[in-house]
């Protein structure tokens, strides 16, 4: 799908700040998931996935998350690593953080039947209230997560 910037949002901000717990916990949970661990998003749950945008992103940002990609960091190292960046940007805390980190792993471990060693994560309507508390203390730190806009149809990412 074309994924166009809103207007004053850089496209490599977008991608510097894609990668990180919010967006990944509401990809699970806007996514369809399909055998075998397949997660899908077509363009009207794409818009619905939450983008927090610190307002200090610049190219160095974007330049370190390449890095870590190309250097095979594992999706919970990078993760965490992101969160850091652009969820405390934003006025999370350490613990909001560590909350999402917990609900997303829980989802995607259910999503991909794998086994999850920590039992105390949350699970089902639980991992729903945890992203939802982190919405909530997002707007009440008056930080509203951004959507880009998804062209139907469209062939590639811009």
């Amino acid at each position: 799908y074309r994924v166009e910037p809103n207007d004053g949002i850089s496209g490599n901000a977008i991608v510097a700040c894609f990668v990180n717990s919010l967006t990944a916990l509401t990809a699970e949970l806007e996514g369809r998931h399909y055998g075998g661990g397949v997660l899908e998003m077509v363009p009207s749950e794409i818009e619905r996935m939450l983008l927090p945008m610190p307002s200090s992103v610049n190219g160095a940002q974007l330049a370190d998350l390449d890095a870590r990609i190309r250097v095979q960091m594992s999706a919970d190292e990078l993760l965490r690593a992101q969160d850091r960046y652009v969820l405390r940007a934003v006025g999370l805390r350490s613990s909001d953080c560590d909350e999402l980190f917990a609900a997303w792993s829980r989802i995607r471990h259910r999503r991909q039947r794998s086994p999850v060693e920590d039992h105390t994560n949350p699970i089902g309507a639980e991992v729903e209230d945890l992203a939802k508390s982190a919405l909530k203390k997002l707007r009440a730190r008056r930080v509203q997560p951004r959507t880009p806009r998804v062209r139907r149809g469209a062939a590639h990412v811009r």
